[in-house]
């Protein structure tokens, strides 16, 4: 039987202050249950057994992956972060070879160069400062481009988050 651990306890051993981290959301990714490692809390019996029912009458149905958030760890294994605790356990227990799962990984800010920190503030501050000019925008079509361009950048940004999380990556040598 797998022991589970708490993935409070698993991030205060690993980050020991998150502004040491910049959060990577890396979308909806292909998981090994086996890898995920903690649970974010305490399983609800009734709970568990309803889903395990289900599981056993109609299969593992992976319907709605956003709903499994994960984070992936340095060493390559999850632990849940918020919803999904029920669904990663009974996945190791039916041994379900690979699931779908949102997924958010940190790249430490010390394996970034000066560039890349360079970029990374200023995306930060431009998304900062674009959200308090449409909070004080009256004009509705204004804001709606405003909105508009907070989505552009925020894509933008996304992307090269993810760029410089394979590039770090490939420098380590393991597989993100």
């Amino acid at each position: 039987m797998k022991t589970w651990e708490m993935t409070n306890s698993i991030l205060e051993q690993i980050y020991y202050n998150s502004s040491d981290f910049i959060s990577i959301e890396l979308g909806i990714q292909t998981v090994n249950p086996l890898h995920i490692i903690g649970l974010s809390r305490q399983l609800d019996v009734e709970k568990l057994s309803v889903l395990r029912r289900k599981i056993e009458e109609n299969g593992w149905q992976n319907i709605e992956p956003q709903g499994i958030s994960l984070i992936k760890l340095p060493d390559q294994s999850y632990i849940v972060n918020a919803g999904g605790n029920h669904r990663a356990f009974l996945c190791n227990e039916f041994g379900i070879d690979n699931i779908q799962a949102q997924v958010t990984a940190f790249i430490p800010r010390n394996e970034l160069n000066d560039n890349q920190l360079a970029e990374i503030m200023a995306y930060q501050e431009t998304i900062d400062r674009l959200y308090i000019k449409n909070q004080t925008e009256t004009n509705d079509r204004k804001r709606l481009r405003i909105l508009n361009n907070i989505t552009k950048i925020e894509s933008k940004y996304r992307t090269y988050l993810n760029k410089v999380y394979q590039d770090i990556h490939k420098c380590r040598g393991t597989r993100t």
